[in-house]
């Protein structure tokens, strides 16, 4: 007999009397009796393993139910489960009861009996339920392994698989077809002796389909180590036959994703299907107070079969998992009521039970991806403006990521009727470098390209976009005719263009570019162009460095008591005013503010003050704490030494202990100059700079630091002819 052999015992006749004796031989494989004489029957069952014998006496009040098995050449296992049995081998006997068994080796005597391990608990799939993703059970103590049978009768003779030596407490079978089955498992002691079988469970297998939900928080395009999205409604369409998600079709089922963002549908009917996820429905960690309404998150990622956006409006059907944003269309926002207005589906096929159907959705609330925008409680799904929204409703920072699924263009430019909403929750990023949609590892341009890919054009004359949470903004560009940006909190800016667009052409002219009242600011590589004021600084700590203004009235204000203010690199070009004012307000004066290494282009005055003039005499070491900046007193040039080679030197004086910076130019009703160096005076303050390319209309403008930080307005010097030859 082999493994799967069927064993058929004849029924004893009424006419027969005595005992029926059977012998059975197994060459391999192993048998399963169960025997129960009728009424004053008994019946003898012998079967044969190598050298070793089993021996069942079965009788009407004591039935026999039995396993023997050739573990191997040189093994034979006995279980018996209900009666007794006796095993023979190399002249030994031993009585094996109910309960017990034993294994013999080949040539010696039978080992003592064991007590086998009880019948696994079987928990999925449940009598009479419909098979999900796969099998499961209890674990039994010192069980080494389990088994799993699966049948086609009641029974238990009809075997449809067999699996063995599973050593979790779950499995899922690959090639069960449609149907009604049987099954029932076994737990496997250490020595190898088979438990009691779990009572066979009947079940159905029917066409069915599982996945998941996730969360792609930096909207990578990819849902590993994707945190799990609860919650979510699912909705199982079955197509009509042409192949097509529309209205036609019939809803077969909905559900929602359990606490690991997994969902299943059961007992479907063998058809292709649609699987639609409900956007609407995807929740976040709200911040205190927030609306659940006002958030919504854009699909990323989608499994095999999904409908993703192709850039060109049309949807595209994925042939493997990855990238899918924006969903079917990244133009429309989902609205899940009907098929044909779905915006995440998958295409999914259950006619083949070898196949295992899934369906995969990865979502982010950080993805902007279209140029488009609406003012509403929520705002055009994957819009910047609901980006802004969903920032301030979710707990925690969030960083937006640019991937625009539409046809690729020089730029892209969001027109706002009203102003951005303003950014109440700290951590929030604006970014709007392009990255690759159908590759959102890969920028669309090259990294060492500057220029911004995302314009914001922002109708009216308010405040653009304000903040009052700490924010980040880089690689976008601003338009408005008010105020871009009013910074009422920490606001960080990189490759920030406001009143110009992308490729350098003048923009929309506005009143100030940033207005700085609250937190920290830093700006590295901003510019600011066609302002009535470019910056209004009236927090404390800026950083303003490498930041162009341009083509405005005054360049850089800083106003009432902003202190500890540093400003590095920056250039001024055509500024019709002043470009670096100071504006005191009431008592409150501006100190510790640093002017260094600046550009100035055609300028009315490099550097001013609205407030009193400092009382300090000129060169010394004086303060005027009613001026701002200390009031600390402006360097004197003396004048110009002709020295060996043609070059002429600068010489002068100031405070020991301070920075003196050199800059040249030409002075008249606009100041050109640029700087050249700085240095340290003497320790009696003098100090003396070689000028190159001096010209008689050359003019150098001086100024000085002290070891606080505050720097002085310029003194400007005479013509160089003016000067004494040395």
């Amino acid at each position: 007999m082999t493994e799967n052999s069927l064993l058929f015992l004849k029924e004893m006749k009424p006419a027969q009397r005595g005992p029926v004796s059977e012998t059975i031989e197994i060459i391999d494989g192993q048998i399963d009796v169960a025997s129960r004489p009728k009424k004053k029957a008994t019946a003898e069952l012998h079967v044969v393993i190598g050298g070793t014998s089993i021996s069942h006496n079965a009788s009407a009040n004591r039935p026999v139910v039995t396993r023997s098995r050739k573990a191997s050449d040189e093994k034979a296992q006995v279980m018996v489960y209900g009666g007794s049995s006796v095993v023979s081998s190399a002249g030994k006997n031993v009585d094996v009861a109910a309960g017990m068994g034993t294994q013999v080796e080949q040539g010696k005597a039978p080992e003592s009996p064991q007590k086998l391990l009880p019948a696994p608990a079987l928990t999925e799939p449940m009598v009479e339920t419909t098979l999900r993703s796969g099998f499961g059970w209890t674990s039994v103590p010192d069980a080494a392994s389990y088994t799993i049978e699966i049948y086609r009768d009641a029974d238990a003779t009809q075997l449809v698989e067999r699996a063995t030596g599973i050593r979790e407490t779950s499995w899922r079978t690959s090639t069960l077809p449609y149907g009604d089955f049987y099954w029932r498992a076994t737990a496997v002691s250490k020595t190898g002796l088979d438990g009691f079988p779990a009572r066979v469970v009947h079940f159905r297998n029917a066409a069915g389909l599982q996945g998941t939900v996730a969360e792609d928080v930096h909207a990578a395009g990819s849902i590993e180590g994707a945190t799990p999205m609860a919650g979510v409604r699912v909705i199982a369409w079955r197509d009509d036959g042409n192949g097509v998600p529309d209205d036609a079709d019939v809803r077969a089922g909905e559900t929602r994703t359990d606490a690991a963002g997994r969902f299943s549908f059961d007992g479907l009917t063998p058809a292709v299907y649609w699987i639609a996820v409900d956007s609407l429905t995807i929740n976040a960690r709200m911040n205190t107070g927030a609306a659940a309404e006002s958030i919504w998150a854009e699909q990323t990622f989608g499994s095999a079969g999904a409908l993703c956006s192709d850039g060109a409006g049309a949807p595209v059907t994925r042939a493997a998992a990855g990238p899918c944003v924006g969903g079917r269309w990244a133009s429309r926002s989902d609205d899940p009521g009907k098929l044909s207005t779905s915006k995440h589906l998958a295409r999914v096929d259950t006619t083949d039970p070898a196949a295992r159907s899934t369906a995969s959705f990865g979502f982010s609330f950080n993805v902007v991806d279209n140029a488009d925008d609406a003012e509403e409680t929520r705002s055009r799904q994957g819009s910047l403006r609901q980006f802004i929204r969903n920032a301030n409703a979710i707990a925690g920072p969030n960083a937006m990521r640019f991937l625009p699924a539409t046809e690729p263009r020089p730029w892209w430019t969001i027109h706002c009727a009203t102003p951005l909403p303003r950014v109440t929750d700290g951590g929030t990023s604006l970014d709007g470098a392009a990255w690759m949609a159908a590759d959102p590892a890969r920028l669309r341009n090259a990294a060492k390209e500057q220029r911004p890919d995302l314009e914001v054009d922002v109708a009216g004359t308010g405040e653009a976009l304000a903040t009052g949470a700490e924010t980040t903004i880089a690689s976008m560009v601003l338009q408005s005719a008010g105020t871009a940006v009013r910074a009422g909190a920490a606001l960080s800016a990189r490759n920030l263009l406001i009143g110009v667009h992308p490729d350098g052409t003048p923009g929309t002219a506005g009143e100030t570019g940033i207005t700085s009242d609250g937190g920290d600011l830093r700006l590295e590589t901003v510019t600011i162009a066609g302002r009535t004021t470019g910056l209004v600084i009236e927090s404390s700590r800026a950083q303003i460095r490498n930041t162009a203004i341009l083509h405005a009235t005054n360049g850089i204000v800083i106003r009432g008591g902003a202190s500890g203010n540093n400003l590095l690199g920056d250039r001024f070009e055509d500024i019709s005013g002043t470009a670096i004012l100071f504006e005191p307000k009431g008592e409150a004066r501006p100190s510790r503010n640093r002017i260094s290494e600046a550009e100035f282009v055609s300028v009315g005055t490099p550097t001013a003050s609205t407030g009193v003039a400092s009382s300090a005499r000129a060169g010394g070491c004086a303060y005027d704490d009613s001026a701002v900046n200390r009031g600390i007193a402006v360097p004197v040039i003396g004048g110009f030494e002709t020295v060996p080679g043609g070059l002429r030197s600068l010489f002068g004086k100031t405070c020991a202990g301070t920075t003196v910076e050199i800059y040249a130019g030409t002075v008249g009703r606009r100041t050109t100059a640029r700087f050249v160096r700085s240095l340290s005076p003497e320790y009696d303050g003098t100090f003396r700079v070689l000028v190159e390319n001096m010209t008689s209309s050359t003019r150098t403008l001086v100024n000085a630091t002290d070891k606080d930080g505050n720097t002085s307005l310029f003194a400007t010097s005479e013509p160089p002819q003016t000067g004494k030859t040395k």
